[in-house]
């Protein structure tokens, strides 16, 4: 962990974010990952991967949504991110994108991955309700009814 707190950025660029769009990414490279992200990121680093993270797994050539992807940025979410109005807009818009794939939208993780959001950054998803609401009712998971609520409180 040493060496990802020294030199943070080349770790997230050459490391963190191929890692975690490899197609192939198994369990232990997610624990990884998921490791230095607990334990040697900083909140302006934990942002900077978010948004690389979110951006090169949309333009890569599987840009579909694992568990272990949802894992990751379960573990980000969980962390002292600070996101920014734009960021939560790119993650609400794919969080939409997503929740067309019919694994996901029954997802128990994928929708916990929302109510992470909106209940840690309400501010920032304040802009996004409308699409987040649209985006929560494809999805079937006992947190879907708790997550329009918190939704809802915002309008």
């Amino acid at each position: 962990m040493a060496l990802a707190k020294e030199i943070s950025k080349p770790v997230i660029y050459g490391l963190l974010v191929p890692i975690s769009v490899n197609p192939n990414m198994g369990s232990s490279q997610c624990e990884v990952v998921t490791r230095v992200v607990k334990e040697a990121l900083n909140p302006e680093l934990l942002t900077l991967f978010f948004r690389e993270l979110l951006q090169a797994k949309a333009a890569s050539s599987d840009p579909q949504w694992t568990d272990l992807i949802i894992n990751i940025l379960q573990t980000i979410l969980n962390a002292k991110i600070q996101p920014d109005d734009e960021l939560v807009g790119i993650f609400a818009n794919e969080l939409d994108r997503q929740s067309d794939v019919p694994h996901l939208a029954t997802s128990l993780k994928f929708t916990n991955l929302a109510f992470t959001l909106v209940k840690k950054h309400e501010t920032e998803v304040r802009p996004h309700a409308e699409l987040l609401k649209k985006m929560i009712s494809k999805c079937k998971s006992f947190i879907v009814k708790p997550t329009l609520e918190a939704l809802n409180k915002m309008s």
